[in-house]
């Protein structure tokens, strides 16, 4: 008797957009250990590497959510841009990401620096709102939730790559062209880092941070 033909399940997380630019700015964060590659079809996958060293926070929950994602039956489809360039009109609404869209921009992630740049013990970093916005994306087309059920699940993956717990976003309307946004990050030895900007036309500008009294 002859044997049925095996079927291999198709794992995939695909990139869109400028996928290249996806894979450089994960890679610099994750640094060590692995890589990301992207296919000419824009299928991602990981592979790992000779460069030795323990990887920072962010980049462990940044391989994790990746993995996760890779290795799901289902396909999550994220298209990458640039805010800062765009010409699209849809694409000037997209802070960090877009959840309706399923789209992240690649100038903003950058824009709040990584934890081999920064140190730890620095609040949200890049990876970590990567990190959320892949896990949100993944909540969304392969299981289907909505907003209020998938953020939880980004926010958490948001919170262990910075190492601490993130707080409630508040809001200040500065003018009217510019809001500003703070977001606390709780630390285990109770160390609160607040980081702060501006968005200005859908970008960040003037990230900071701050240690709470």
């Amino acid at each position: 008797m002859s044997k049925a033909p095996s079927h291999r399940v198709q794992r995939k997380l695909i990139a869109t957009g400028d996928a290249s630019g996806f894979a450089a700015l994960a890679n610099s964060i994750i640094a060590v250990q692995y890589e990301i590659v992207v296919s000419s079809a824009g299928v991602v996958t990981l592979r790992e590497t000779d460069v030795q060293g323990p990887p920072t926070p962010e980049a462990q929950e940044l391989i994790s959510v990746l993995r996760t994602v890779i290795n799901d039956a289902d396909t999550t489809t994220i298209e990458f841009i640039h805010g800062s360039t765009t010409t699209r009109a849809s694409d000037r609404r997209v802070f960090v990401g877009s959840f309706p869209q399923g789209k992240v921009d690649l100038d903003d992630v950058a824009a709040f620096g990584s934890q081999e740049q920064l140190g730890l013990g620095q609040g949200g970093t890049g990876g970590a709102l990567l990190a959320h916005e892949i896990a949100e994306q993944h909540r969304k087309q392969v299981h289907g939730e909505a907003f209020p059920v998938a953020h939880p699940q980004g926010v958490a993956a948001e919170s262990r790559a910075v190492g601490g717990t993130r707080g409630a976003a508040t809001f200040r309307q500065i003018n009217a062209t510019t809001l500003e946004v703070t977001i606390p990050y709780t630390y285990p030895d109770g160390t609160v880092v607040e980081v702060i900007w501006e968005i200005v036309n859908g970008n960040p500008t003037n990230i900071r941070r701050r240690v709470r009294p």
